[in-house]
């Protein structure tokens, strides 16, 4: 009885990973170098603007956050591809990527100032971790880049290799 009972609320859980086929589509045409690693339906996003303005608040209810191994990108669940979120990693300030598993909410800011608040449903907690890691790995990996040289793994914001010495500002 009780795997019965178990086996009815799998079935009544709402799909948190399968985005509908028209987002999908719509992130494959706009961001088709991309490649999707991770997708969670969430509960609501909420994009706050810019500290000192208070007229870009948004909320948006039963959305899609994906992270794809460029950018992380929030989209409307609706029956067409409809962003309102797509900021390359290397635009996160990194140490501003918070997730609180106990309330199941994601918040991260990106370097203009913006800040976002994503609030997923209780039944994403199983994904949580996931997130967290892909998140954190990829946000860490945008603050570097390769010498086209000799290969060293740099710091963005450098324009000479401390490795090879050579102007890598192109």
């Amino acid at each position: 009885m009780l795997k019965m009972i178990e086996w009815m609320h799998k079935q009544l859980e709402p799909n948190l990973r399968d985005m509908p086929e028209a987002i999908k589509r719509g992130i494959q045409e706009k961001y088709e170098e991309d490649t999707v690693l991770l997708t969670l339906k969430s509960d609501h996003i909420r994009h706050e603007g810019l500290k000192f303005t208070s007229s870009d608040n948004n909320t948006f209810y039963q959305s899609w956050l994906v992270l794809t191994d460029k950018r992380i990108i929030a989209a409307r669940n609706s029956s067409t591809f409809k962003e309102f979120v797509s900021t390359p990693y290397a635009m996160l300030e990194p140490l501003s990527i918070l997730f609180s598993f106990a309330d199941g909410m994601l918040t991260f800011n990106e370097k203009n100032g913006k800040s976002y608040k994503v609030e997923f449903l209780k039944y994403a907690d199983e994904y949580f971790e996931e997130l967290d890691i892909t998140l954190r790995e990829m946000a860490d990996r945008a603050q570097h880049k390769k010498c086209p040289h000799c290969g060293r793994e740099i710091e963005q914001e450098s324009n000479f290799c401390p490795g090879c010495g050579r102007d890598i500002s192109l």
